[in-house]
């Protein structure tokens, strides 16, 4: 008995530790970022001065910040400075509850004129996110769920949103993506992926057709900002066995408009 009290003391203070050195990290990052917000690009050697931290310490730190573009390197200066993605975060911020206080009717529209289920998404890291779905009363549906989402690389509402992302954080998401088999269609190359983005882009709406779930398909097209970054995208999923190209031209034909109807009720103009 005294053992295992003396085990599972152990592994308390081993989660504590690794708790403690978490937060640690994630203050070191916060006073990081408010550092070089305030003070401007800053040397290696600079940062670490200021924040106390040690070089070692302080290089992952900048790899990971770096990699997801909340800050950006200068090679000609040798100096640090606020990414792309901090800006882009505060700009969603912005958006964000807007969007989502006019999400119901227009995704009642939505599903109303196609008979699909749909739902509003939004860039959850490396994935995307439902964050308000309407569903369809056909008896076969994609029942999507609020707080579900899917890699990027697999569904058609996180491909609509990485194909209008800044080319930096998209050249980003390329060097770390790790491909899973989700279903029979599902991208298993960076070069098929990226061809697929470039028809995106050039389309200005994603299609999947059992790429992720299996048998289901669906569209996407993106909620741009006024500076086209994807604040958060329109999606319906469908049954591949009733996805055909009409249905998939009426389909992204419901979301254009309900994007502009979306936009126009948030204010991004």
């Amino acid at each position: 008995m005294l053992q295992r009290r003396e085990s599972e003391a152990q592994i308390m203070q081993t989660d504590n530790a690794s708790e403690a050195g978490s937060v640690k990290s994630a203050t070191r990052v916060m006073d990081l970022l408010d550092l070089v917000s305030q003070s401007g690009p800053m040397t290696h050697t600079e940062l670490a001065s200021s924040l106390k931290i040690p070089k070692s310490s302080l290089t992952p730190l900048l790899q990971t910040l770096l990699g997801r573009n909340f800050l950006h390197y200068s090679a000609e200066s040798k100096r640090y400075g606020i990414g792309v993605a901090v800006n882009e975060l505060s700009n969603r911020s912005q958006y964000s509850v807007d969007l989502l206080s006019h999400a119901p009717p227009i995704l009642k529209k939505i599903t109303d004129r196609t008979g699909e289920s749909s739902s509003l998404s939004f860039l959850i890291g490396d994935r995307h996110q439902a964050a308000a779905v309407a569903l369809s009363s056909k008896s076969i549906i994609a029942n999507l769920k609020v707080g579900e989402g899917a890699t990027l690389y697999a569904g058609s509402p996180g491909k609509a949103m990485l194909a209008f992302l800044p080319e930096r954080m998209r050249e980003s998401y390329y060097q770390r993506v790790k491909f899973v088999k989700h279903s029979v269609n599902t991208i298993e190359t960076l070069e098929a992926l990226k061809r697929n983005i470039e028809e995106i882009r050039q389309e200005g709406a994603a299609y999947v057709f059992d790429e992720y779930t299996p048998g289901m398909g669906g569209a996407a097209v993106p909620i741009l900002n006024a500076a086209g970054f994807p604040l958060a995208c329109l999606n319906v999923g469908v049954p591949v066995f009733r996805f055909d190209h009409e249905t998939q031209v009426r389909c992204v034909a419901v979301l254009r408009e309900a994007v502009h109807d979306i936009r126009v009720k948030a204010g991004i103009i």
